[in-house]
């Protein structure tokens, strides 16, 4: 049993905030996820208002508006940015679930932290053993859900993060698992038991924890980077890369996602380059060989980005 159902649609309906929405989305994966979100929202609360403007076919609104990240949702000033789910909005729109809601989950055998693939596998091998198993997840899926296609995965050829992480969580939900998302935990204590603490207070109570924490993007902490966070800066080709068509960009760092990221850019953009700061790539040689061979590419090496600043032509 999940604490999305009920509980969600019941926060939707009594959210006291007014609010006129406007999504801007393009082609972008996490797109529907936020329209059919706010979709729900004002379906079951009439106090909100919502409109979706495709940004790909009205450009002249999405610059208006200054945005240069998809989705982007707006009320009076900036609501969100990039991928959030109904719970994740549903809690800003509303304040947080009171601690109050996880008063009566009683005593795991294993608590899982992390709700990405290794995450799942835990919860669904525990619960196969007969014990009582929770996932505690702050975002579901981890950072599979932000890679559009995945190739290396034995026994599928090809793949998207989304589709993959959505037949995750059917898989696991068919099993007995306790899966609580949206919920940060802030900290983690050997008593009787193991203590989870959460943001909002709760306390979750296991005999056993297994922290499954993955990966999350890395900022590279350099002056600009907060300053133009969503304004420039951003952290995926897929889902902002249609907003930057016909200009040069620039991608930071030569690993797997900086080359993945760079090709996909380089069939949008005017010009592509990739700065990394070591003498050598580290991505994988089969994307090296693509890069080669794509015209709008350029690859830099022993480069070091030291500031974002913005030039006033």
């Amino acid at each position: 049993m999940s604490l999305v159902g009920k509980e969600i649609i019941e926060f939707s309906a009594q959210a006291s905030q007014n609010g006129e929405f406007i999504t801007v989305t393009d082609e972008n994966i996490n797109c529907p996820d936020i329209v059919q979100a706010f979709n729900i929202m004002t379906v079951l609360n009439l106090n909100i208002t919502h409109t979706m403007i495709e940004g790909g076919m009205y450009q002249g609104k999405v610059k208006a508006k200054g945005i240069l990240s998809v989705p982007t949702v707006k009320d009076q000033e900036e609501f969100t940015s990039g991928r959030a789910s109904i719970e994740q909005l549903v809690e800003k729109l509303d304040g947080p679930f009171d601690a109050e809601a996880f008063a009566d989950k009683g005593v795991y055998d294993v608590l899982i932290i992390g709700g990405g693939p290794a995450g799942n596998s835990a919860a669904i091998y525990a619960t196969r053993k007969g014990l009582k198993t929770g996932l505690l997840a702050e975002t579901f899926g981890g950072q599979v859900i932000e890679t559009v296609g995945i190739e290396n995965m034995i026994g599928t050829l090809y793949t998207e993060g989304t589709k993959l992480m959505d037949q995750v969580e059917e898989y696991t939900k068919s099993y007995d698992v306790d899966i609580i998302k949206s919920q940060l935990a802030t900290g983690i204590e050997k008593k009787e038991l193991i203590e989870v603490t959460l943001a909002n207070g709760a306390v979750l109570k296991s005999k056993t924890a297994i922290l499954a924490l993955g990966a999350k993007w890395r900022n590279i902490n350099i002056p600009g980077e907060e300053e133009f966070r969503n304004k420039g800066v951003t952290y995926c080709s897929h889902f902002d890369g249609p907003l930057f068509e016909e200009k040069n960009i620039a991608v930071i760092g030569g690993g797997n996602s900086g080359l993945e990221a760079a090709l996909d850019l380089a069939g949008i953009t005017k010009h592509v380059t990739v700065l990394e700061f070591l003498p050598e790539l580290k991505s994988d040689q089969v994307l090296q060989e693509r890069a080669a061979k794509t015209d709008n590419l350029t690859i830099l090496k022993n480069v070091a980005t030291k500031k974002f600043w913005v030039k006033i032509m």
